[in-house]
């Protein structure tokens, strides 16, 4: 008998060839017929090759767990799980090689001997033979399940032959988690929107204009900057998915991403932080955050970051070395003044509103210290001026 004993699927994976695989799956559509699922297409036919569908998993009071587009949910309380590969009698004897992988740090799954051979057990394999029947039931025991956390199984055999997988997510209801922003072929990674990821300095958020048309972000900090916190904040039902930030477009500056450890939610995979990426782990409240060091924060340097995942990428957002624009509110007979300094060349926005009724206006900025009266009626007013990304909120009299 010839077994594949490594865990990793990658390297258990291997091509099957067109005949090969039509002769496995006529094996496999007549298995109810009382014909033999061996493996003899694949050099050993006293193994079994069957597809995944027929292995069942049941918590240990028996009750099914469903199986869903090749993924099954269990509580975080599940003690035990129950596999149960069902056949016929023509398969009684032949052994099953039932292979658990890509289990999450933390989790461990207990195989029982002599049900399971002992070679295979310590890389969470089980090979073990069926019975009169067709049958074997194979209990694991779990320890360490955390909402999140998950593993994988599937069905080996000799070389060229591997069944589809299941992967067995933990939650804290046993129910499924909403995570429509996993990103598509990686069930492990967020493919997340640029507007998940909020900013800040010394305490301080730091504000990102996006524009209506790119969806592309813009943010200013001041020269003195020397680092900034990122931040992400999910639902709960995101905890230990992974984010990934790439940081490029670098000039000037500089700007570094410390690398911490895997599997962590609150540093960088040292990996992806030699290249200016930050790959991180997302905690059980679904917040993670991390920060980078900047230095040579000349005038008018700047980098951008996106969120990246398979086939994917967010839209970007530029982070440019600036000096901020100031701004100041007055109130006046018949008029209210806005003065603006250190933004010639941009572009203000004034809404101002009293009682329910709100008003806009748009100012354009020709110095480095502009004055603008606003005609307005005798009243209280709540005015916001908003330079790019900075604001001012303020309330005024109006004489």
């Amino acid at each position: 008998m010839r077994l594949l004993t490594n865990s990793n699927p990658s390297r258990l994976l291997v091509k099957i060839s067109v005949a090969f695989s039509l002769l496995a799956s006529l094996n496999m559509q007549q298995a109810w017929a009382g014909q033999s699922q061996d493996c003899g297409a694949f050099g050993d036919a006293s193994m079994i090759c069957a597809p995944i569908s027929q292995l069942a998993q049941t918590l240990s009071d028996g009750t099914p767990v469903a199986v869903s587009n090749g993924t099954t949910y269990v509580a975080t309380s599940t003690k035990t799980l129950k596999f149960t590969f069902t056949s016929n009698s023509a398969n009684s004897g032949k052994k099953i090689y039932l292979q658990f992988f890509d289990v999450s740090p933390g989790v461990s799954l207990g195989l029982p001997t002599p049900t399971c051979s002992s070679v295979q057990v310590g890389s969470n394999g089980c090979v073990t033979a069926l019975d009169s029947s067709g049958s074997v039931t194979v209990p694991v025991t779990i320890n360490g399940a955390v909402a999140g956390k998950f593993f994988k199984y599937q069905l080996n055999g000799p070389a060229g032959f591997t069944s589809g997988f299941v992967t067995t997510t933990f939650t804290s209801s046993g129910g499924a988690v909403n995570i429509p922003e996993i990103c598509g072929g990686d069930s492990t990674t967020i493919c997340a929107p640029i507007t998940r990821v909020t900013a800040t300095t010394g305490g301080k958020d730091i504000p990102v204009a996006y524009s209506p048309t790119t969806q592309d972000g813009a943010a200013t900090i001041s020269p003195t900057t020397t680092s900034i916190t990122y931040k992400f904040a999910f639902p709960s039902d995101y905890m230990n998915k992974y984010v990934f930030v790439q940081f490029f477009d670098v000039t000037t500056l500089a700007l570094g991403v410390p690398g911490g450890s895997m599997n962590s939610s609150t540093s960088c995979d040292p990996q992806p932080a030699a290249n200016r990426g930050c790959k991180i782990q997302i905690d059980v409240n679904g917040n993670a955050s991390f920060s980078v060091s900047l230095s040579n924060t000349t005038l008018g340097s700047s980098f951008k970051y996106i969120v990246a995942g398979p086939n994917y990428a967010s839209h970007v957002v530029q982070t440019t070395v600036a000096v901020p624009p100031t701004i100041s509110l007055v109130g006046g007979k018949a008029k209210f003044t806005v003065k603006i300094d250190n933004a010639k060349g941009q572009t203000s926005t004034v809404t101002y509103k009293i009682g329910k009724t709100e008003k806009n206006a748009t100012l354009r900025i020709n110095s480095n210290s502009a004055l603008f009266n606003i005609p307005a009626t005798k009243g209280s007013y709540q005015v916001k001026v908003a330079v790019g990304s900075f604001s001012v909120t303020k309330k005024i009299a109006v004489k």
